[in-house]
């Protein structure tokens, strides 16, 4: 027992001091492992085509493994805090999260406006076949999330929230607003750039720059606040509120649409009215923050 414990802290110390660029490579070589590892397993246990809860367990899995698990794994191997060095060890102040959590409900109408705009844009003549080929992911991708989402039952509800929101949440916060931060720095330069990473890995173009906004939002909440638990509650309350106003309509036979086109249109004035606000709520929450983490 203490030959083992010996041998993972003669590890730990090896790999703490690699230079950046091995640690990189080594979360992404992990992230790679584990990510063709569930796909193997899948290949073997699941028959195809999936059905809906394979696929909503598929997707469960590929959530811990792919993003939950290589933080802790590469934390480990890095610090001997791991936890600490994740942000995870300490929670914000409850002004510091419902602070958070207000803004974000606040800037939702701005945040369907700017989705608005984005679905909008047109690229040149010459790029027709990779707008159209953008169209069609988009609207594949929109399809399965409709599948995903519809449901009339408590349970349903329940495994929407834990696969849908809380998974990715805590997993794609673990590695881009904590691994790739702590690797490139918490500058404003590092801030955007995973931003963009984030948003360009999920493959769809026409909520690009929304879901690039939101994750700089959440990138400077974990600096400010010192923790990541401020940025996973936000991007959590995020998904939760699609998934319990998709539960609702369900329910009550309304199409998800209206609530999610509310910013747009007949109500855009909502939607201007909350991109001031969350402007306004930004600058407030960049001074009061670190204020309220001390």
């Amino acid at each position: 027992m203490r030959q083992n414990f010996l041998n993972m802290s003669n590890l730990r110390s090896r790999y703490a001091h690699c230079s950046t660029a091995v640690k990189f490579f080594q979360w992404l070589g992990i992230m790679i492992v584990s990510g063709l590892a569930v796909m193997f397993l899948v290949v073997l246990l699941f028959p195809t085509p999936l059905g809906l809860q394979s696929l909503k367990l598929f997707q469960a899995i590929q959530s811990l493994a792919i993003f939950v698990m290589p933080p802790f794994v590469v934390a480990y191997l890095w610090s001997a805090r791991p936890l600490e060095w994740l942000g995870l060890s300490s929670f914000p102040s409850w002004r510091i999260t419902v602070s958070a959590l207000l803004w974000l409900l606040v800037a939702i109408p701005g945040i369907n406006l700017l989705a608005y705009w984005n679905s909008h844009i047109s690229l040149p003549e010459a790029l027709s076949g990779l707008e159209q080929m953008m169209q069609l992911m988009e609207e594949r991708a929109a399809s399965l999330t409709k599948q995903f989402l519809e449901t009339a039952t408590v349970a349903g509800l329940c495994v929407n929230i834990l696969v849908l929101a809380f998974l990715p949440a805590l997993g794609e916060e673990l590695s881009f607003r904590s691994v790739l931060l702590r690797l490139f720095g918490s500058t404003s330069a590092a801030i955007w750039a995973m931003a963009v990473i984030f948003s360009a890995l999920h493959g769809q173009f026409y909520g690009f720059v929304p879901r690039m906004l939101m994750g700089v939002v959440f990138g400077y909440m974990v600096v400010w606040s010192g923790s990541l638990w401020t940025s996973v509650s936000m991007h959590f309350l995020n998904n939760a509120l699609a998934v319990v106003t998709a539960y609702i309509c369900t329910c009550q036979g309304i199409d998800v649409e209206v609530l999610e086109t509310f910013g747009t249109g007949s109500t855009a004035w909502a939607g201007y009215l909350s991109l001031v606000l969350a402007v306004v709520g930004i600058v407030l929450l960049k001074r009061w923050v670190p204020v309220w983490r001390k």
